[in-house]
């Protein structure tokens, strides 16, 4: 799966991506990068996903429209990518088994269906696409497609986590944890022709959730992981800052991000997950010689606070 580093969105109120318009994964290695020239206001994604209203009304209230939703969606992709389904439906009961073999994740999915979504966000269950992929990355590569039967059959799940991503409100404190600073991690592989596309002062949207981690050991874990799988791809190191005054102010918190409660791992990886179509803006690039794991590109990026409020029309990543 692509490996992120840490996730969000709301339970009344519709993600950030319905207006303006992501470590169980911390890294970056995806596969298929977003068209330059599409956008969120073009894509199929903004045409299924709907306004907030409608985004809220159609969140999955019970489990079986969870995992209904994640055996569609993986026999979509199976079709899609030329697999038996068969290798979809392995993967489905392997992940359906690791929920209900859990105490925990088996009474969420009892009641709380979005925090099963999300648990599946965390899976470590290959999936059926490519070696060694894991859902969070199949996921994310079927929304930088933007194919529409792969969005029509993900949509349940995607708005499922976004009402765990997306901030509207007042929340508990349990569920606003915040990031040290305002500071969280995210390491992983770029590809040296995406990135000239992360010029400094560029705003763009990320096709895709992003997982990021509040903590940079992570994140470097993620970086050497990267890197034992392909020596010959640069390694990124991406720190993102938030408003440091959102931890206690709301005006200033980041709307489209939330920490990751329900996830297979625990509390490990500190995983803090961006929603999809997310606006960050280039801080500042330190460009390495060689960008291995122990000496990584860096690229700073300040997060957007309210999706809502930027264009639809950003620029999307060609990789992230």
């Amino acid at each position: 799966a692509a490996v992120p580093v840490a996730a969000a969105a709301t339970t009344a109120v519709a993600p950030a991506v319905a207006a303006a318009v992501p470590v169980a994964v911390l890294a970056t290695t995806a596969v298929g990068p977003a068209s330059a020239e599409k956008n969120l206001a073009q894509s199929n994604f903004r045409v299924l996903y709907g306004d907030s209203k409608e985004a809220a009304k159609n969140v999955p209230k019970y489990q079986d429209e969870i995992f209904s939703a994640l055996r569609r969606f993986l026999c979509a992709c199976a079709q899609k990518w030329g697999m038996h389904e068969d290798i979809a439906i392995d993967a489905f009961k392997r992940i359906q088994k690791e929920i209900f073999c859990s105490h925990d994740a088996r009474e969420e999915a009892l009641g709380e269906v979005a925090k099963t979504a999300q648990r599946i966000w965390t899976t470590d269950e290959k999936m059926p696409a490519g070696p060694g992929r894991e859902f969070c990355s199949v996921l994310n590569e079927a929304i930088r497609s933007d194919d529409k039967e792969l969005m029509a059959a993900a949509m349940p799940i995607i708005r499922a986590i976004n009402t765990l991503c997306v901030i509207r409100g007042v929340r508990s404190e349990l569920q606003l944890k915040y990031p040290r600073d305002g500071v969280c991690y995210r390491g992983g592989g770029l590809g040296s022709a995406a990135l000239p596309f992360f010029k400094v002062g560029t705003v763009y949207r990320v096709p895709g959730f992003l997982a990021t981690s509040f903590s940079r050991d992570v994140a470097e874990r993620f970086l050497l992981q990267s890197f034992e799988g392909d020596p010959d791809l640069p390694c990124v190191l991406w720190i993102i800052h938030l408003d440091p005054r959102g931890e206690a102010n709301p005006v200033y918190r980041c709307k489209q991000v939330n920490f990751v409660e329900s996830s297979k791992f625990g509390d490990s990886e500190q995983e803090f997950l961006f929603a999809p179509y997310s606006v960050f803006t280039v801080r500042s690039v330190e460009l390495s010689a060689r960008a291995t794991y122990l000496a990584p590109h860096v690229i700073h990026l300040d997060a957007a606070v309210d999706n809502r409020l930027e264009s639809e029309t950003l620029p999307l990543a060609p990789w992230y």
